[in-house]
């Protein structure tokens, strides 16, 4: 009975090491993930991914991350899309290049490792700026199985395996996109100020601890419950950011011909001692010619004028004024809005192909639930509008 054990024993050894010399590709190998470029997260001052397809660039200014992406589709003189970048979502992104880490480091290779790992002809760069140092890498194949992504810097070295995520982000960087219009943590929001119609109504959030229980009232009136306001205050929340403006632009300003500016509201969140946590901006903007308008607003948590989905700031400007305490009065239809915008809330994937034309990539990359995505032709539709 030992012997049939024993027997046994050495042939799951045997499968074993027959399996890794099967997985093999043939160069050496850490068990650990490798330090590749050392430097802390504060230190990180920018990123620049380049392809044939694209450029993103990643920078920080008053520590908040920007991003600007130009498609190499687009014409010289159109400007580059920019946008801001989720707080969450910044943190997460510099920790995967701060310090710079490898699942594996294989070594250097000859020409033909580096064209079975996809290296002899890059398919694209990225810059790693850690204070006044810049680190370079060719970006190459993904191994099979994992789609982890091989890496050598810019001149030859050893090929480092990273994790796919963070060259998709790098790729896609349009998933981090601040969104909301509010970064609050609503538990700690007492009243807000709506000025509106020239007229001012402030509202009190009651039961404000627990979501599930949390109600917006009348503040002059709070045992009255009037569920038009909750409702209001709950779909201004779904509101979503389509696209930002550049910084020294006013809202509407990317439009061509004239255009009409109406403020809709201006809103002051406030804390539990009367002091100001947020101010968010509401504006409506009708072009020359068009009977459809579009919706902008800024905030702290945008830093700038931002245009906003139509299917969501649409229904918020409908219902203002009977918030205000005025007559309903009905919002038109907007039209020209892309049929295939993406709402809030809505996991999807997105072929790597609309990004950053790659024969290495997997076939499709996997975006976080919530995170919405613009399309290449919803850009487009976006430009012409």
């Amino acid at each position: 009975m030992r012997a049939v054990w024993l027997h046994l024993l050495c042939a799951l050894i045997g499968l074993g090491l027959a399996y890794q010399t099967w997985t093999s590709d043939g160069t050496v190998s850490t068990a650990e993930e490798v330090v590749v470029v050392d430097c802390a997260p504060e230190r990180v001052v920018g990123l620049v991914y380049a392809s044939e397809a694209r450029q993103n660039e990643f920078s920080v200014a008053d520590e908040r991350w920007w991003v600007q992406t130009r498609r190499e589709t687009e014409a010289e003189e159109t400007q580059p899309a920019r946008f801001l970048v989720g707080r969450d979502a910044a943190s997460t992104f510099v920790e995967r290049f701060a310090p710079l880490r490898a699942n594996r480091q294989l070594g250097t290779i000859d020409e033909a490792g580096e064209a079975e790992l996809g290296l002899d002809e890059p398919e694209a760069t990225f810059t790693l700026s850690c204070g006044d140092q810049e680190t370079s890498f060719d970006i190459g194949g993904s191994a099979f199985g994992s789609g982890d992504r091989y890496i050598r810097r810019t001149g030859g070295g050893s090929v480092y395996l990273v994790a796919s995520s963070s060259i998709r982000e790098l790729r896609a960087p349009e998933s981090m996109m601040q969104r909301e219009l509010m970064t609050l943590e609503m538990p700690d929001v007492h009243q807000v100020e709506i000025t509106a119609f020239e007229r001012t109504v402030q509202l009190q959030q009651i039961n404000r601890l627990v979501e599930a229980q949390a109600e917006w009232v009348d503040a002059e009136d709070p045992t009255r419950r009037n569920e038009l306001y909750t409702n209001w205050m709950s779909a201004l929340r779904r509101v979503r950011v389509h696209r930002y403006l550049d910084a020294e632009q006013q809202s509407g300003d990317e439009q061509s011909g004239n255009v009409t500016r109406t403020p809709l509201a201006t809103l002051l969140f406030r804390g539990e001692e009367g002091e100001t946590l947020e101010t968010v901006q509401l504006t409506r903007v009708l072009a020359e010619g068009e009977s459809n308008p579009t919706y902008y607003a800024r905030s702290e948590a945008t830093e700038g004028w931002v245009k906003l989905l139509v299917s969501s700031a649409g229904q918020v400007a409908q219902d203002l004024r009977p918030v205000m305490g005025l007559e309903a009065e009905e919002e038109p239809a907007n039209e020209e809005e892309p049929a295939n915008e993406i709402s809030a809330g809505a996991a999807e994937t997105v072929d790597p192909a609309a990004v950053d034309a790659s024969p290495n990539e997997a076939s499709g990359v996997e975006r976080d639930a919530g995170a919405s995505v613009l399309s290449d032709s919803e850009e487009a539709q976006e430009r012409e509008s």
